[in-house]
């Protein structure tokens, strides 16, 4: 099982989050603060938006190998393939150089990653350069016309079909993954979405001698090589990639504002040249460029850019025109009172509006009415009527009313704006600044006076409009409203080529002003992840440095080469070695002992990997008699809790490993050079190797071998029961698969029983109906010597002859062939 609690475990984004946390308090000075505070920000928000948990990675039992295949891979020209078995133990792929075992490990490993090269690519190189490899293998078989390789992983009753196939030069075109869930629920998986690769880099289960020394040549290679195993994972890499990202961007697009804002510079330097030459009495006011601009509208409001020309009003004759005829309509209209004023009551109109005009002036006015001289307390309120009535009666004062209407207007609007141009150019004009004023408090007299006192005749009213009227028709006006329309006209046509210089920059302020804004801060981040990558480093170094030492001393102890230290930085690995005298470096060692040292930290992340197997090709590379027995000892270790598949030609690996296994098998392996046709098939099962050894005994032992405390009866049959408990592991095992059943589960249920009957009674339960019957079929063939084979195994004398003890082995021999059978069969 994976080991949840092993500090090499994939590193997830909870970890990730609370490493940054950390490094947060740490900090000191608001500027780092703001930028780990940033890298917390960003990680909560990706562990927020990652799944909750990887599926493929959530039960904490192991994926194990079911079964491989491949087509047109390497050297196999037509498909090969073999059924692995799953349970713990160690399966010995065995044959001579070119057979195709590095085919098929190759094959689990293609189909695993979903590509040909490994934890570390190289650079294609064209097959005419000087520079190409000349030992990168070939991965499609030539002239095969179709190229893909398979495997099978299951957990419990999961199963994962993933396949990889290959284009004609040899590369991965179309990766798959198929996963029938617990349930039996089937979907396809995009690997890449996972973090499937990660964990293949993190825990590789599949080591390739050959691979590993041809990629590291050098100090980075081998810091790239172990550093993969230390297991940071998709986390910190989506992470990292993520602030890289951001922090490109942010640089761009600070750069592209820099350089749109000095391209509006230099713009707006020659359009204040252009309209200031030979007018060295005008400007407009110098622009402002705060760094950064952080609201672009109030820069262009503040600065007259926006897109009508900014604050100084557009004056044009029309509004000299429309001032002019407002103010004649008014007289005209007072014109017309006078010439209509022939009646009594209408002739009184003008000194009684007179009398009210003051009248309201006046806070305090009295009871008595000065026209009647009569007490009314309301008199002031009825001459208002009175008037007020003589006026409506009147048409002509109805034209009053509406040619002041005008007039207002035309005061609120074209004098204003006429006057607002002039006070914009205040002394760069003709225009005395007296007379401006007197003009503009003229018109702010008239206006009160009418808000006030309303739209009709009255003395008051005709000698406020008197003044403006004079004020209006002087020539110093007419000369300040020529003016206005020319200043009108240069500053508006100036404010928009100004306007125009700076619309480039405004396009990428607002596409980028929010991105470059934090370019500093990006960068500060940057370094944050740099720092926390060293943080992280160290510390899983720490923690792999005792382990990775051990299986370095349990290799090299006899050469007296141990591993002090290791120490990986951004660029290199430093590994402290010392040897029998004394320190000593890598290139110290020799191939057997290089390839030993390569092997170790793999062997030391086993644990904390999902994977259930290990695929070795060639492990034994250089290795003397020692190393391959020290090597044994750590597989057979290994081989407790995973299964280890051994590709190898050296009989002495093979015959190491057949005395250390508890659940060992073997198969041949051969190719036929002229059809590319790989074979594989079963040699030596551990219950076949019992059974062969028990015949021996049988047939050259005496009753009471010399040195023996167990008689040849106890011994033959002990090994009989052990044989057929093997075959029943397998036999069960066989059928999970096939089954889509929990294997570990099963295997549990069975170790649980004390004897090889209730072992049988209980996989009765569990097997396929088809298993079931071989089953029967076999208990049926060694049924009489159970009872025999279980005293033996507990140590109690029982003796029989060599021809019994002969047909017990045979008995034995057939029932587990029948049990290891194929269904078909």
């Amino acid at each position: 099982m994976t080991d949840p609690e092993s500090p090499l475990t994939l590193l997830t984004f909870t970890e990730l989050c609370q490493a940054v946390e950390r490094s947060l308090h740490r900090a000191t000075g608001p500027r780092k603060r703001r930028a780990w505070a940033k890298l917390r920000d960003l990680a909560e928000e990706m562990r927020a938006q990652a799944d909750a948990t990887d599926e493929l990675f959530t039960a904490p039992e192991p994926w194990r190998l079911l079964h491989v295949s491949v087509t047109g891979y390497q050297g196999a020209a037509v498909k090969a393939g073999f059924r692995v078995n799953p349970a713990p133990g160690i399966t010995v792929v065995h044959g001579p150089n070119g057979s195709g075992k590095s085919t098929i490990a190759g094959g689990i490993r293609t189909a695993l990653a979903g590509t040909t090269r490994w934890w570390t690519s190289r650079e294609r190189i064209s097959g005419r350069s000087g520079r190409q490899y000349l030992w990168e293998p070939l991965h499609r078989a030539v002239g095969a016309p179709d190229s893909s390789t398979e495997v099978h992983l299951g957990r419990g009753a999961e199963r994962l079909v993933i396949s990889a196939v290959l284009d004609a030069d040899g590369e991965v075109v179309e990766h798959t993954c198929h996963w029938t869930t617990a349930d039996g629920t089937s979907r396809e998986v995009n690997l890449v979405q996972t973090s499937w690769r990660h964990a293949l880099e993190a825990h590789p289960p599949v080591f390739s001698y050959a691979d590993v020394e041809r990629r590291v040549q050098q100090s980075g290679d081998l810091r790239e090589y172990i550093e993969n195993l230390l297991a940071l994972g998709g986390c910190f890499e989506m992470l990292n990639d993520r602030v890289a990202r951001e922090r490109q961007a942010s640089a761009e697009a600070h750069k592209r504002l820099e350089q749109a804002r000095k391209a509006a510079l230099e713009r707006l330097r020659e359009i204040d040249e252009k309209w200031t030459e030979g007018r060295s009495d005008e400007h407009l006011t110098e622009i402002t460029w705060p760094d950064p601009v952080e609201d672009i509208e109030a820069w262009l409001e503040e600065n007259g850019l926006t897109e009508y020309g900014g604050t100084v009003p557009e004056v044009v004759p029309r509004h000299l025109e429309v001032i002019d005829a407002a103010v004649e309509g008014v007289r005209a209209a007072l014109c017309g009172i006078d010439e209509r004023a022939t009646s009594e009551r209408l002739a009184l109109a003008r000194p009684l509006a007179e009398l009210h005009a003051h009248a309201h002036a006046l806070s305090e006015v009295g009871s008595t009415c000065p026209l009647c001289d009569t007490d009314v307390e309301d008199w002031r309120e009825r001459l208002g009527t009175v008037v007020g009535g003589l006026v409506e009666v009147d048409p002509a004062h109805e034209a009053l009313r509406r040619a002041v209407t005008r007039l207002v207007d035309a005061l609120g609007s074209e004098f204003e704006d006429v006057v607002g141009v002039l006070a914009s150019f205040e002394g760069q004009t003709t225009v005395p600044v007296d007379h401006l004023r007197e003009t503009r408090a003229a018109a702010e007299l008239f206006l009160r006076f009418v808000e006030n006192h309303g739209r009709r005749d009255s003395p008051t009213f005709r000698r406020l409009l008197t003044l403006l009227h004079g004020s209006l028709s002087t020539d110093t006006w007419r000369m300040a409203g020529k003016e206005a329309v020319s200043l009108s006209e240069h500053a508006r046509q100036w404010r928009r080529e100004r306007r125009q210089a700076v619309d480039g920059f405004v396009r990428v302020w607002r596409a980028d002003a929010v991105t470059a804004r934090d370019h500093e801060l990006w960068g500060d981040t940057r370094d944050c992840v740099t720092h926390l990558a060293g943080q992280l480093r160290d510390a899983r170094t720490e923690s792999l440095t005792p382990v990775f030492g051990e299986h370095v001393r349990s290799m090299l102890s006899d050469a007296r080469i141990s591993l002090d230290g290791l120490r990986l930085t951004s660029l290199r690995a430093e590994a402290a070695m010392s040897g029998a005298s004394g320190s000593m470096q890598l290139n110290m060692l020799s191939a057997g002992q290089r390839n030993a040292f390569l092997l170790a930290p793999l062997l030391s992340t086993l644990d904390a990997g999902p994977f259930g197997f290990l695929i070795l090709d060639d492990p034994v590379h250089a290795f003397d008699e020692i190393r391959i027995d020290r090597l044994s000892q750590a597989l057979a270790r290994v081989s407790r809790t995973r299964r280890v598949v051994v590709f190898t030609h050296d009989e002495r690996l093979k015959e190491h490993l057949m005395a250390r296994a508890s659940n060992f098998e073997s198969w041949a392996i051969t190719r036929e050079p002229s059809t590319g046709l790989i074979s594989l098939d079963p040699t030596h099962s551990l219950w076949a190797l019992l059974l062969d050894d028990a015949s021996h005994i049988c047939r050259l032992s005496t009753n009471h071998p010399y040195g023996c405390t167990l008689t040849v009866t106890q011994t033959v049959r002990g090994l009989c029961r052990q044989a057929l408990d093997n075959a029943l592991r397998q036999c069960l095992v066989i059928d999970a698969v096939a089954s889509s059943r929990d294997i570990d589960a099963d295997l549990a249920a069975i170790d649980g029983r004390n004897t090889t009957q209730q072992r049988l009674d209980t996989m009765k339960t569990l097997l396929s109906e088809s298993a079931v019957r071989r089953l029967s079929a076999a208990e049926h063939m060694v049924h009489a010597h159970l009872a025999g084979w279980n005293r033996a195994s507990h140590g109690r004398r029982g003796e029989a002859g060599k021809e019994q003890l002969a047909a017990e082995i045979a008995a034995a021999r057939e029932a587990c062939a029948l049990l290891v059978a194929p269904a078909d069969d």
